[in-house]
């Protein structure tokens, strides 16, 4: 293409001025190592410094053109470079030239890419010549794409690895989020604003793991370490996730001192993980200049690529040349220095895995597209690992695949735990909570960790009570191996075996020859078949209670997975037996409940029906000796009800540890007259014959005189109870090795041996007839233990069995023995005679009805002035106006309680003397004390007898308006 135009002409002036601007050019460009071009427009030449015409590839002397300039661009750059001209040359325009080409030098054939600028000088309105520099800017080029290809291998990495990446400018405290992970770790969606300083300390952290960040934070500023947290953050959509963050120091700008300035790090969602990833990201400033960019963006990629243990790879299709990073090579079993061919390559993965391998990097060479697979390769040590890879394909400019690279990363533990989670999912289906038995969960776990372990067998085992035998229930074995089911001797095995199992400590044998047989007991592993082993027990209570073991035929590295596997599994098992043994305890223990409950209502219906009885006899015959039996029957058999109930609350309140003991000095033989006192019209009903055999001299105990007796007492009513009438019952005590043993036996009914460990249980009862049914709640001989072993001593049951009698011995240890046998002492002085009773001003205040008038009644009859009230209103409106001497008060009272009504009695001046008596069914230590916290001076626990009530009126404390003449006597009964 030529140019014509006339010639301008410059006058001296203009011709010096031009020199002299040609002179500063040809400074400048010295000074910027740029070629010079001048374009004259009216002659159509062009004139090229040395520089530009080697460029080019052209001789010094050869004329150049503006054709032969256009000839030697690259064809796809001409027409831009054209437009970019004629814009320069424009007498409208801007009169500058600027572009970017390429140039294919005509001597050596390199292309290279020049920036070239220019100005236009016009004379009369017409350009007259084009002036410029020229400057190689392939370097530039080159490391432009070099940069693309780096931030897009950055761009896979991080989507590979789940990682989002975020930049904290420390010294602003600003945080910019770099990539679309990170917005999806916190929720939210690309066009939202990321999350900054303050939202994240006041919203998004979860206000638990804040502390731990900021001492992350706090010792990564200081030291310069490798920050890492893993906590909880609360989501955009509220929801609370688990996630995991990484950084390194850096420093944002170069030659800024020493300390870094900034931190770049990786945020991913870790909520869903069993295996933890260790993931990294970073992200990077904008660089001002190409080659510093670029040196960023590739250290931030090997950071990622080496935190995350990814490899990187690049293929040339057409000679199949790999390249491998160190990572890489690491990844397919290889040293930094070993060859790693594409053959390598290739033979490496998995002969199963290898076709599908094939077609799909087949189908993205084909298709120019991205591909990714996951698949097991074998390293030169024989060991199979699972590798995940993603690749990108490189195309030529017609399109055709000519390169393909990529990441590989190591997920063998991700596929570990996946396997681990199936295998412990199938587990969970193998044995559902609802259907299972001890024995079928060990058949299903035995079976599906053996094969998932590829073992030998697989063995449960019970192991004895005193712990030197074991009984293999059952085995799973491989295809031709023996089972080892059957009783073992644990000492058998070995010292090591034993000591390890008793202790609870997991044992992992890799090598029985080498480990084991220099101890010789390796012998017995030997005959067995076994190799290799695992070992797990299950200690209880300091006992060892089982045991489960992985065997192998011959040597094994047992994987830390492998051990760690097993552990759990028999742990899980385990935590299922237990729970289904608990269930079958509790329904066990339901069972026993109804059976007691029936029992109870059949021990209450026993002595209500004689009494009922009575009332009827004496409706017909007020007087007579057929009312004395009667009244005598009806006493007995209430009685007996206040025995039951007492002995229900006293088991209660021992289970509760709300019981006391009220020690003292005892003398064995009032232990003992006591007990035959409470106990003998219910052997004489049965009309047996009791012997006492007990030692002459004084034997001293430090117990509770009263419980003591209970003790005895029950022995001595279990085998009148359980014996046929007019049998015989002994009662003898001895002292053997500083211990008295007491013991009572009986020839009656006997106890069956099946039943003997369980007869001091709570609610067991001795399997009996019906017609022998008199009592039995399974409360009394837990009673006689119970109160046994908090005297520090013990009690035993021995049978011959059904029909042979029984024997209950009782060990108590002693305080001392005296020579000589004293009259008594620990059960209580002499009572006084009652004194002499005057009439005094009752008020009975009680809900119930019957109960109230009863007991008003008898007080009459007794001779006292008696008033009736039936609630705490009422009651206070009655003492008030009646100003009574004693207040038998109830306390659960409709309206106002009795301790209430008791605390405002005590606040009325006139009411100062009285003396106030609780009357209630509630009769522990502790509703003691809150009688007596309400003001009340006793405490009697409702059924109570006459005879306690007519004790109470004789003996009024000091000061009562009424009292025995010479003043009050002695009173065995104690304020509460």
């Amino acid at each position: 293409m030529v140019r014509s135009a006339a010639v301008p002409t410059l006058d001296e002036e203009e011709q010096a001025a031009l020199a002299r601007s040609e002179e500063r050019l040809l400074l400048a460009k010295d000074a910027a190592d740029v070629g010079i071009h001048d374009y004259d427009i009216a002659n159509n030449t062009i004139s090229w410094d040395e520089r530009v015409r080697e460029l080019w590839g052209i001789g010094p002397s050869a004329t150049v053109t503006l054709d032969l300039f256009m000839s030697g661009l690259h064809p796809d750059d001409r027409a831009p470079t054209q437009a970019a001209l004629d814009r320069a040359l424009d007498p409208q325009g801007p009169g500058k030239y600027r572009a970017e080409y390429r140039v294919i030098n005509r001597t050596d054939g390199v292309t290279r890419w020049i920036a070239v600028t220019g100005k236009t000088t016009f004379v009369d309105g017409r350009p007259f010549r084009l002036v410029g520099t020229v400057q190689d800017v392939t370097a530039a080029k080159i490391a432009e794409a070099a940069l693309k290809t780096s931030e897009e291998r950055l761009r896979l990495a991080t989507d590979v690895a789940g990682l989002g990446i975020w930049t904290w400018h420390i010294a602003e405290d600003r945080i910019t989020w770099e990539n679309s992970l990170i917005y999806e770790v916190f929720g939210l969606s690309r066009t939202d604003e990321p999350v900054n300083s303050g939202r994240f300390w006041s919203e998004v952290i979860h206000q638990e793991d804040a502390a731990r960040l900021r001492r992350a934070l706090a010792d990564t500023l200081e030291t310069g370490a490798r920050f890492y947290f893993l906590g909880r953050i609360r989501r955009a959509d509220g929801r609370l996730r688990w996630v995991e963050l990484t950084g390194l120091m850096h420093r944002e700008r170069e030659g800024v001192g020493d300390a870094s300035d900034g931190m770049i790090g990786t945020a991913s969602d870790v909520t869903d993980r069993i295996v933890a990833e260790e993931t990294i990201g970073q992200a990077a400033a904008a660089a001002a200049r190409a080659e510093g960019a670029l040196r960023e963006s590739q250290g931030r990629l090997q950071f990622a690529l080496k935190a995350g243990r990814m490899g990187t790879w690049d293929r040339d299709l057409a000679t199949n040349h790999l390249v491998c990073s160190d990572t890489c090579k690491a990844n397919y079993g290889r040293g930094p220095d070993d060859s790693f061919t594409y053959d390598d390559f290739a033979a490496s993965v998995l002969e199963e895995d290898r076709a599908e391998w094939r077609r799909v990097t087949d189908e993205a060479c084909a298709r120019a597209a991205n591909c990714e697979l996951e698949y097991r390769t074998r390293w030169p040590d024989g060991s199979i690992h699972w590798l995940h890879v993603r690749a990108c394909s490189t195309t030529d400019a017609s399109g055709k695949t000519v390169a393909l690279s990529g990441i590989s990363l190591m997920i063998d533990e991700h596929k570990r735990a996946e396997e681990r989670r199936r295998l412990l999912d199938a587990l969970g289906e193998a044995t559902p909570r609802p259907a299972s038995d001890p024995a079928s969960i060990m058949v299903a776990t035995t079976r599906l960790l053996g094969e998932y372990l590829r073992a030998t067998r697989c063995a449960y085992a019970d192991v004895d009570a005193d712990g030197t035998r074991f009984t293999i229930r059952h085995d799973w074995t491989a295809a031709g191996v023996a089972s080892t089911a059957g009783v073992h001797a644990l000492d058998r095995f070995g010292p090591r075996v034993g000591a390890k199992m008793r202790a609870g400590e997991m044992l992992v044998v890799r090598d029985v020859d080498r480990e084991l047989r220099s101890s010789c007991e390796g012998d017995v592993f030997s005959e067995l078949g076994v190799g290799a082993f695992i070992c797990c027990p299950l200690v209880k209570e300091g006992q060892l209670v089982a045991m489960m073991a992985v065997h192998n035929a011959t040597a094994r590295d047992w994987a830390p997975a492998e051990i760690a596997l097993v552990e759990e599994v028999v742990e899980r098992s385990w935590a299922h037996i237990e729970r289904i043994r608990a269930a079958e305890d509790l329904r066990e223990q339901d069972r026993r409940k109804d059976e007691f409950l029936a029992t109870l209502a059949h021990e209450l219906r026993n002595p209500l029906a004689p009494i009922r009885t009575g009332l009827d006899v004496l409706k017909l015959t007020p007087t007579g000796p057929g009312a004395e039996r009667a009244r005598a029957m009806m006493d007995r058999q209430l009685g007996h009800m206040v025995r039951l109930v007492d002995d229900l609350l006293d088991v209660s309140r021992i289970s509760r540890g709300k019981f006391e003991l009220k020690r003292q000095r005892v003398q064995l033989r009032a232990v003992l007259d006591h007990a035959v006192e409470a106990s003998r019209p219910l052997i004489e009903a049965a009309r047996h014959a009791l012997t006492i055999h007990a030692p002459e001299r004084a034997v001293w105990l430090d117990g509770d005189l009263t419980r003591l007796a209970q003790v005895v007492s029950n022995l001595l009513n279990n085998s009148a109870k359980y014996t046929v009438d007019g049998g015989h019952i002994e009662l003898s005590a001895a002292l053997e090795d500083c211990q008295v043993v007491i013991r009572v036996a009986d020839d009656g009914m006997g106890i069956s041996a099946e039943m003997l460990p369980e007869v001091f249980d709570l609610f067991a009862q001795v399997n009996r007839t019906i017609a022998r049914a008199q009592g039995g709640l399974g409360i009394g001989l837990s009673l006689v233990r119970k109160l046994v072993e908090m005297h520090g001593g013990k009690v035993e049951a021995e049978s011959g069995g059904i029909g042979q009698g029984s024997t209950f011995t009782i060990r108590l240890p002693i305080m001392g023995v005296d020579a000589a046998h004293p009259e008594s002492e620990g059960g209580g002085h002499p009572r006084p005679d009652r004194p002499r009773l005057l009439r005094k001003r009752v008020l009975v205040v009680d809900d119930n009805v019957d109960g109230a008038e009863l007991l008003a009644t008898m007080l009459d009859l007794a001779g006292h002035e008696t008033r009736v009230a039936y609630d705490g209103p009422e009651g206070l409106a009655a003492a008030r106006a009646f100003t009574p001497e004693v207040v038998f008060l109830d306390i659960g009272l409709p309206g106002i309680d009795g301790h209430e009504v008791a605390r405002q009695l005590r606040a009325d001046p006139r009411l100062a003397g009285v003396v106030l008596v609780a009357l209630t069914g509630w009769g522990s230590e502790e509703d003691k004390r809150r009688t007596t916290a309400a003001g009340f001076d006793f405490h009697l626990t409702k059924p109570v007898a006459s005879a306690a009530v007519e004790e109470v009126l004789a003996n009024l404390p000091s000061g009562s308006a009424a009292h025995a003449e010479g003043g009050p006597p002695t009173s065995p009964w104690t304020r509460t």
